[in-house]
Order: structure tokens, then C-alpha cells, then sequence
């Protein structure tokens, strides 16, 4: 069995993993529950590949660049982002 931390090739989002820094982990964007957002822009500073934006004072994460690091999760003042 090969080891995982060895493998560093990078799947497109149709095959459901993305390189973490040497190893593959499940793609897993934060998720913005937009009830509890209150628009205050803590996660869009945090992030930092710029996956995150404020639209209509609410955050949108955008899939395709969210790395799933967590920054934003740590940083929302209403816990109204989660990696799922």
C-alpha cells in the first residue's frame, strides 16, 4: 500500500480530493449558514487564498478556491461557518 504522505498529485473537484501540503484529504468548503452571518467580514480577512467574499452583507464561499484550511471557521464571531 503506498503511503498517503508521499502522494502529492491534485484531483479536480470531480474526484472529491485536492493536495493539503503532501497528503489528499476529502474536499470539504466551508458551508456559511447565511441565518447566523451577520456580515461583519472577519472570515473574509482570514482566508488566505481570497475564497470568501461579503455579497449583500452576507459571506459566500467559493468552492473551487476554498482549501478548506478552517481560518474562517475560527474567526466568525457568530459561528456561522462550518467545514462539512
Amino acid at each position: 500500500m503506498p503511503d498517503l504522505t508521499d502522494i502529492a498529485e491534485v484531483m479536480d473537484n470531480s474526484g472529491d480530493t485536492k493536495n493539503t501540503g503532501g497528503y489528499n484529504s476529502k474536499l470539504m468548503a466551508a458551508k456559511v449558514d447565511s441565518a447566523k452571518c451577520a456580515g461583519s467580514g472577519a472570515c473574509v480577512e482570514a482566508c488566505p487564498v481570497e475564497a470568501i467574499k461579503l455579497v449583500d452583507n452576507k459571506a459566500v464561499v467559493d468552492k473551487d478556491e476554498c482549501t478548506d484550511c478552517g481560518a474562517c471557521v475560527d474567526e466568525c464571531p457568530n459561528q456561522a461557518i462550518t467545514l462539512d
